[in-house]
């Protein structure tokens, strides 16, 4: 199976009321699934991501201090504008709320994804150029201002 196979499920699955598909082929197993939040306090739990290629799911723990930016919406993620620039931001970064962090292409549009809220980017939970899920986490970012460090 190779990524415009995976990029066609994909869109399938978003397009369906579905929660969860599964997918296995020879070797290779592929699950998606679909996280709708309620209200902001289940931000609070550990979420767990989709398991490809038989790896063990991803686990991501939120704390107060931490937000998590999650994409809105199933395509590959882009941590640079363009291949021969900068990323938008690494690790370490400071971030202004509604700053471009990086971009998702799906259906061959490319949507700019902006931080919820200002901080320190403390981890990227996804490799450049990687299909991403809607609600995924992409982004760990440390709350605070530039004037607190």
């Amino acid at each position: 199976m190779d990524e415009k196979d995976i990029e066609k499920l994909l869109v399938k699955f978003d397009s369906l009321s579905v929660e969860t598909l599964k997918f296995s082929q020879d070797n290779f197993s592929l699950e998606f699934n679909k996280t709708s939040i309620n209200n902001s306090s289940q931000l609070k739990k550990t979420e767990v991501n989709a398991v490809t290629n038989n790896d063990s799911p991803k686990e991501v723990k939120v704390d107060d201090n931490l937000d998590i930016i999650r994409s809105p919406l199933v395509g590959v993620l882009y941590l640079s504008p363009s291949p021969d620039e900068k990323p938008f931001k690494k690790i370490g970064d400071y971030v202004k709320k509604d700053e471009v962090i990086c971009v998702v292409e799906a259906m061959k549009m490319f949507n700019e994804i902006k931080s919820d809220t200002s901080g320190f980017i403390e981890d990227v939970l996804v490799d450049d150029c990687s299909m991403v899920e809607f609600n995924q986490p992409i982004f760990k970012i440390t709350k605070g201002d530039l004037n607190d460090n």
